[in-house]
């Protein structure tokens, strides 16, 4: 059986051998042969997602993608509104305790060879925000938190776009986990959009860790240069 690594490339049968590997798998049909969404057993909200960029299905068309800074755009299955068991999961998704794993393909046929795509692993997500009215499907931001990896190299590799980063009502910073707190508290209305979105001002947190860190050794400096004093007036 295939292990979980970083950007390697996954049948859904090795996903499936992965994460479940004890219910009946067929290939093209079934939980795991062609579902987008798949609730990992035994693992209380914990998902895996499989994702093909511009996918056409049953009159859906898919308009996924991911920015500089590791922001996938996702849209849930059209059946899906916001009461839905599974969507209230993601709406509540909090990535310090439970898990989503996200396996991308840009197309899913190759076109040089005819054959089906294996998916890439490209890490967990985090919940970052969603259309507070838009459903069938619903429209959701997920931080990439395993995006360090994303070089040009990585993403020419993939045949992977990455997009510009608009204006948002979130603010995310490279290679930084997000905070979570409750659903509740979290969301809220942003002015000129329908997106409930959390805000992390990761760059005030840390300028406030370095003054408490430098203040720290200041301290360990005065205390070691009272002692030399010491020892040298006895």
């Amino acid at each position: 059986m295939k292990k979980l690594e970083l950007l390697d490339q996954y049948t859904r049968e090795d996903i499936y051998n992965i994460f479940d590997g004890v219910t009946p798998f067929t290939p093209g049909a079934g939980t795991w042969g062609i579902h987008g969404i798949v609730k990992i057993p035994d693992r209380p909200r914990e998902y895996v997602f499989f994702v093909t960029f511009g996918q056409d299905k049953l009159g859906q068309e898919f308009k996924e993608s991911i920015t500089e800074k590791g922001v996938l755009t996702w849209q849930s299955q059209k059946k899906q509104g916001l009461k839905h068991p599974q969507i209230l999961d993601f709406i509540s998704h909090d990535h310090q305790k439970q898990n989503i794993y996200l396996f991308l393909r840009i197309r899913k046929i190759n076109p040089k060879t005819n054959k089906t795509e294996p998916f890439t692993y490209m890490g967990r997500l985090a919940y970052l925000a969603h259309d507070l009215e838009k459903e069938h499907p619903v429209l959701f931001k997920w931080q990439l938190l395993d995006f360090e990896f994303a070089t040009n190299e990585d993403c020419t590799a993939l045949d992977l776009t990455l997009v510009k980063e608009l204006s948002t009502s979130y603010d995310v910073k490279e290679n930084s986990l997000l905070e979570t707190s409750e659903p509740e508290k979290r969301r809220r209305q942003e002015r000129g959009n329908n997106f409930s979105a959390k805000k992390n001002d990761f760059e005030v947190s840390n300028k406030k860790n370095k003054k408490i860190g430098l203040l720290g050794e200041l301290l360990v400096f005065d205390y070691i240069h009272n002692l030399s004093m010491l020892d040298v007036m006895i």
